[in-house]
């Protein structure tokens, strides 16, 4: 039960904490914004964000789980943290940046999906809205 209880409290912190990224995002406070994001990584995840960013995307759900022992159920507001860092990314025109913090909140979320035994549409939804990210940044890139 405090297993499930500490999840759920991460899982809000996270929630708050999107929040005020989005704040900082819409203020173009990007360089802070993507601090903050890293302090996020580090400090509810403890996971060095470097060590995130040097992941390959295609492996980052089994490496986090393999060599971190990251529960499953925290996937899902790791991957919202690099889905809003990946924004980020974006909006200063960062595109492999954002390209890779997509690919890597999107693999995340399909271990997710298919790993949990939990129907979840928004879960989904974010799934769909990365894959069409992903196909712009790539257009973008081409």
């Amino acid at each position: 039960m405090i297993k499930k209880d500490y999840i759920l409290r991460i899982i809000e912190e996270i929630a708050k904490f999107i929040a005020i990224l989005l704040g900082l995002k819409k203020a173009e406070k990007y360089e802070e914004a993507l601090e903050m994001v890293g302090m996020a990584i580090d400090e509810y995840f403890h996971l060095d964000p470097e060590y995130i960013r040097s992941l390959s995307s295609n492996d980052v759900a089994q490496k986090l789980m393999d060599e971190k022992n990251l529960n499953i159920k925290l996937f899902e507001p790791l991957a919202d943290l690099l889905h809003i860092e990946a924004d980020i990314f974006m909006a200063m025109n960062q595109k492999e940046n954002a390209k890779n913090g997509y690919q890597k909140a999107f693999h995340l979320l399909k271990f997710s999906e298919q790993t949990d035994r939990t129907f979840s549409a928004e879960r989904l939804a974010k799934i769909s809205e990365l894959e069409q990210k992903l196909k712009a940044v790539s257009k973008s890139e081409a």
